[in-house]
């Protein structure tokens, strides 16, 4: 599967999605987060890796965003995307927090490499006092 879901550390779901993916993928990967959240105590933090994505769906992305981040109960979520010039998917995920109240995420982040979005979780474990086993 072009999304793989896995448990990064005590506190952190890992997404890594490869070159291109469907919708039908994106929502078994939201499956698989929920499966991972379930046995979550504390706070939840996903590190999405987008970084070697080239193609996306040729499908309007919004509702399928706004669906994610309102079912989906997390504190922090840090998008990765190295696609220089390409912004569509942090446009898309403003949006949606901008038009939809009450949405699951608390928080939102972007990064433009995998080290830069593993120092926004360690910075917001250290501003909340989240502690790793």
């Amino acid at each position: 599967m072009p999304i793989t879901v896995t448990r990064y550390d005590h506190t952190t779901i890992l997404w890594t999605i490869g070159e291109s993916w469907t919708v039908d993928e994106f929502y078994a990967a939201l499956d698989e987060t929920q499966v991972l959240l379930a046995d979550q105590d504390g706070p939840a933090f996903t590190l999405v890796d987008a970084t070697r994505t080239r193609q996306r769906p040729q499908t309007n992305l919004m509702p399928h965003f706004r669906n994610a981040l309102k079912d989906t109960q997390l504190d922090l979520l840090v998008y990765i995307h190295a696609v220089v010039g390409s912004r569509l998917i942090e446009v898309l995920i403003d949006m949606v927090l901008k038009f939809t109240p009450n949405l699951g995420v608390k928080k939102v982040r972007f990064a433009r490499t995998f080290a830069d979005g593993l120092q926004v979780i360690e910075q917001e474990r250290e501003s909340t006092g989240v502690v790793l086993y």
